[in-house]
């Protein structure tokens, strides 16, 4: 009929928001995953209602002028409805979830149709998924609509289940009615198109229903319409025997190529719309306004991503104004990095404006930053998220986040998505590894930043000055637990402290005094364990952060405002702290203490982590939390990922933001094949600070490499009750103050006061006795404390870690170390290669080493393992060199010689030395240190990308990958990379066509070829620290689609 065109109306209204839809997550690598994985999972999160079972509820809506005569379409009546699962009732496999929908007049609706979903699923009882209903209804079933256009959707929730009716619920999101519309306006316009099934040619339309005779008609995609017709007509009322109406009418013909794509719309001039405001459209770089984001020779390091509330066009130019100063800040202390100082301020506004055609939206930051790490001539480093997000109060959201679907908790906070714009996985999606080094401040107000703001000039400028205990000082509180078990069998009571045990001993640097704190029954809520000592509540939490501390960290139950049941930390408790001069950075590895996106803690200052870095002169510099919930084991892997680099002097040069980026990469290849929870450990865990931060850690080792602390022990053997002499120097420090920690080879307190004070003078250590100094410390070692079941039965040795600051003219400088002692076995000390491994190409080498020990010891080796460089990836073992004892002789009191030496035919350029010693005592005690690897001489060192500055993140990408010209012929090409100090030379290149995958994510380092479509070989050489382009010849399986001249 060509009276009545194909409408579809949509129908939608956000009353409920918050919905997390804990049930919906889609396993790593699994059916499903594809569809979430590839940056696309932008889930919606609003809905019109929710439908408890048992009930059915009504939504007026208006179905404007159906065709009551319409009596075929190929295309039919179809009803399209979008739901979502709710509730998680385990039904035994039934499905969980029916739908009835009916559509139409309010006395009759249709029953359009009937669906289920939602079986169960593994341990999850139910999968809280989308389900949409799509049906087709015959066409003549709209000849029940109501022709004055008033309407229903009715939506039902029954069917003959009998278990969890009182449980079980729905959501119910949006419904889509495509039907036959009179070419009749609905308040003066309409939106048309041409008749189902016509094709190309000229056609006639009359348009009616108007009230007035300003009628405006446009063509999508051409523009205005002129020279029609409008004309005046009767209508009877229906509402009024014998009543007329008058309505006009617009008829015009148009020339139509593509029905099926054309496009109309009518309007009276009364009734167009006109926008709610006019707004000017900014520079989108307030400080370079002749630049714009997606200028590629943009080079900025650190960008700031802020709400144009704190800073727009005309309060930028405030010297007062707050990110003003939060980037001029940055561009000055940046260089003392060793990096460039060039800043960026960049509004959402201004990215939503050149990135979305500026319309809100989160894709739209995360397009800038991929454009920025692509195109720019140097990818930025660091991300700044300078401002707070809201998941459901619009006002709130100023700078907004990432909601991901993480396993069991449903939609969380993902500021990590944003940088996720490079590499693919084993699945074909972008993986889940960060690019850049991305943090948040989520500041509500430009005090909020001058706050932070604050705090981080007074930690940089005092990273260097403001010496004491506090920065040699972790403090590691453990919390109660609940109800945990893994499968089917049941957790420890005391297991968050043993996994702080853990911690202690596996990752945190001996260098390190340690601060313990355990909340309710600590460690005696586990029957068998020796008396806690450990044990305290609030006011002994608070403590501690007032002493200050480097860092402190959280292991337990936790909430968005508060770490542990018992609430050992609370929002409250931040207020009360009294820590101006020593804040630490917090590492919460528990639940939602990252949630910053949860607007319920607003009225509070924000979650934990908010709070924490927020609060004016008090908390922290800097957090790393979670904004969804906290697991058990991978909350432990997390942190035993975090703290390998955190506090090791060879990642010092690094932010903490980029401590995280390799956390999460070491987190990521141990652990994504093992654990379902990995992918959303990785999204919610996340900085909050700014993401340039270094820890003010002291010094350990001086610019050559070697310790600031040289020890002299008289012996390194001292039992319990013994007295361990010793004496050492410090570079750097002339004149000073030092205190000293004795703890066991597990990191455990030796003593419950294990505080010990000397002073230096001419870069000696000193202990005054008797009132007289000496250069000898003479620590007693006592019998240890009773911290664990095993630890004093177990008791061996361990370590006398020292702190030490300069005073006088070596004020601000500061540096730790440690010494081991053994309480009866040997302690080999001081192994040194003589010539020095690195340097020693093609001689002979031996090793000279120091043993303490109260016993006979025999024998004393040093157990070598030679590899050979094969490739530029792998090394072959040297025959006969797996480990072969290299064994000693006795050249002076506890010094020992080696009896031979590693050829000097072995030890050509490239080779790889591993080496470690041990020792046998007469009575059986067995003592080995930890091995060390060298390389001998610098080998070249070629890469396919290039390397990173000292410091900073390294992007395993090479953009250079192209088509080139060269000799006017066309080549593909790459830029190769010769990292080391000497020429590389004969590098063969491979080009592969589809093949190569980032690695195996199993832990495999190498690359992994795909397949072996080999498309050339280039052979180049290449300068010491130079790059060189290499080229091979476009293969003929290359097709350019289109080949055109130009001017």
């Amino acid at each position: 009929s060509g009276k009545s065109f194909r409408s579809t109306l949509h129908f939608e209204k956000d009353n409920l928001q918050g919905e997390r839809l804990s049930g919906f997550y889609s396993l790593f690598n699994q059916e499903e995953y594809a569809k979430t994985r590839n940056h696309t999972d932008a889930r919606d999160l609003k809905f019109w209602d929710e439908i408890p079972f048992g009930r059915s509820k009504i939504y007026t809506i208006e179905i404007p002028s159906p065709d009551p005569n319409v009596s075929s379409d190929p295309e039919s009546l179809r009803v399209i409805a979008a739901f979502h699962g709710l509730s998680m009732v385990n039904l035994g496999g039934l499905p969980q979830n029916t739908v009835r929908i009916a559509i139409g007049s309010q006395s009759n609706p249709i029953i359009a149709g009937e669906s289920s979903w939602g079986t169960s699923v593994g341990t999850n009882n139910s999968h809280q998924d989308v389900h949409v209903v799509n049906v087709r209804l015959p066409i003549t079933e709209q000849r029940l609509f109501d022709k004055e256009g008033s309407g229903v959707i009715q939506i039902s929730n029954r069917d003959k289940i009998s278990i969890g009716t009182s449980s079980r619920v729905f959501l119910f999101n949006w419904l889509n009615l495509t039907y036959r519309r009179l070419y009749r306006a609905n308040n003066n316009q309409l939106t048309f198109t041409a008749p189902p099934s016509s094709r190309p040619g000229t056609y006639q339309f009359e348009i009616i229903g108007f009230t007035t005779p300003e009628i405006e008609v446009y063509k999508e995609g051409v523009g205005k319409l002129t020279n029609f017709i409008t004309e005046r007509y009767e209508e009877e009322d229906p509402n009024a025997s014998g009543k007329v109406l008058y309505f006009y009418r617009a008829v015009f013909q148009d020339d139509i190529v593509n029905p099926e794509n054309v496009k109309y719309i009518a309007v009276s001039s009364s009734d167009k719309k006109l926008p709610l405001r006019y707004e000017k459209v900014g520079p989108s770089n307030l400080f370079e306004q002749s630049v714009t984001l997606r200028d590629k020779s943009n080079d900025y390091n650190f960008i700031i991503i802020t709400s144009d509330n704190f800073i727009n066009e005309d309060t930028y130019q405030s010297l007062d104004n707050a990110v003003r100063l939060y980037k001029e800040y940055r561009e000055t202390t940046l260089p003392r990095f060793g990096e460039s100082g060039r800043v960026l301020v960049a509004t959402v506004k201004s990215i939503y404006d050149e990135f979305n055609n500026g319309i809100k939206s989160p894709h739209a930051i995360r397009d800038f930053l991929d454009y920025a790490y692509h195109e720019w001539q140097i990818p930025p480093t660091y991300i700044l998220l300078l401002g707070d997000a809201s998941r459901t109060v619009a006002a709130d959201d100023l700078v907004p986040t990432m909601d991901v679907q993480t396993i069991r908790y449903g939609a969380a906070a993902a500021d990590a998505w944003f940088v996720m714009v490079d590499g693919i996985d084993e699945s074909g999606q972008l993986d889940l590894l960060p690019d850049m080094q991305i943090s948040r401040v989520p500041v509500r107000t430009s005090g909020d930043i001058k706050a932070y703001l604050e705090k981080l000039q007074v930690y940089e400028s005092q990273a260097n000055s403001n010496t004491g205990q506090w920065k040699n000082t972790i403090v590691i509180v453990g919390g109660e637990t609940g109800n945990e078990s893994i499968g089917s069998s049941g957790v420890r009571r005391d297991i968050f402290i043993t996994q702080e045990d853990g911690l202690a001993n596996d990752y945190i640097n001996r260098n390190y005094f340690i601060k313990r704190l355990n909340t309710n029954k600590g460690r005696n809520a586990q029957s068998g364990n020796p008396t806690d000592i450990f044990i305290g509540g609030r006011a002994d939490m608070q403590q501690m952060l007032n002493d200050g501390c480097l860092i402190a960290t959280f292991m337990g139950h936790g909430g968005g405002a508060t770490w542990s049941d018992s609430q050992i930390l609370t929002l409250g408790g931040i207020d009360n702290l009294n820590n101006f001069n020593a804040r630490p950075f917090f590492t919460s590895m528990t639940c939602y203490t990252g949630a910053f996106d949860e607007s319920r803690f607003f009225s509070q200052g924000g979650t934990l982590s908010e709070k924490l870095i927020l609060t004016k002169g008090k908390g922290g510099i800097g957090t790393i939390g979670s904004s969804g919930v906290g697991w058990l084991i991978n909350d432990e892997l997390m942190a035993r990922s975090i703290y390998k680099f955190m506090l090791s002097e060879e990642y010092q040069g690094l932010s903490i933001a980029d401590m995280l980026f390799r956390a999460k990469i070491e987190y990521y290849l141990d652990n994504i094949y093992r654990w379902e929870q990995a992918p959303s450990m990785i999204y919610q865990y996340g900085v909050f600070g700014d993401p340039a931060l270094r820890l003010a850690i002291p010094k350990e080792k001086n610019s050559v490499g070697d310790p600031v602390i040289r020890w002299n022990l008289v012996s390194h053997i001292a039992k319990p009750g013994d007295t361990l002499k010793v004496m050492a120097t410090v570079d750097g420090i002339t004149t000073g103050t030092g205190y000293g920690q004795l703890s066991d080879t597990k990191n455990l307190d030796v003593s419950s006061d294990p505080q010990f004070s000397f002073t230096i003078q001419n870069g000696k250590f000193y202990q005054s006795r008797n009132g007289r100094l000496s250069d000898t410390l003479m620590v007693r070692i006592s019998q240890p404390i009773a911290i664990t079941t095993t630890n004093v039965e177990t008791f061996s040795g361990g370590q006398f870690k020292v702190y030490v600051y300069g005073t006088g003219t070596d004020a601000g400088k500061d540096a730790n170390g440690h010494v081991a002692f053994s309480t009866a076995g040997a302690v080999i000390h001081d192994v040194e290669p003589s010539p020095k491994l690195d340097v020693a190409i093609n001689q002979a080498v031996h090793f000279t080493l120091g043993v303490d020990s109260r016993e006979v010891v025999n024998p004393v080796a040093v157990a070598i393992k030679l590899e050979s460089p094969k490739d530029g990836l792998t090394y072959g073992q040297v025959p006969g060199w797996d480990y072969h004892k290299l064994t000693t002789t006795e050249v002076s009191k506890g010094v020992f010689t080696t009896q031979e030496s590693i050829p000097a035919s072995l030890m050509s350029k490239g080779t790889r030395v591993t080496y470690y010693a041990d020792a046998l005592t007469g009575s059986g005690k067995y003592s080995r240190t930890a091995e060390k690897t060298v390389i001998v001489g610098e080998l070249p060192d070629v890469a396919i990308y290039k390397q990173a500055q000292s410091g900073l993140i390294q992007f395993y990408d090479n953009s250079s990958i192209g088509l080139y010209s060269k000799d006017n012929k066309v080549v593909v090409g790459a830029e190769i990379y010769n990292w080391s100090n000497v020429d590389a030379d004969k590098v063969i290149v491979k080009f592969y066509e589809n093949s190569i995958s980032n690695g195996d994510p199993k832990r495999y380092t190498k690359p992994v070829l795909t397949s072996n479509n080999l498309i050339g070989t280039a052979t180049i050489s290449i300068p010491a620290g130079q790059k060189v382009l290499a080229t091979i010849p476009a293969p003929s399986s290359f097709k350019l689609s289109s080949t055109y001249k130009i001017g």
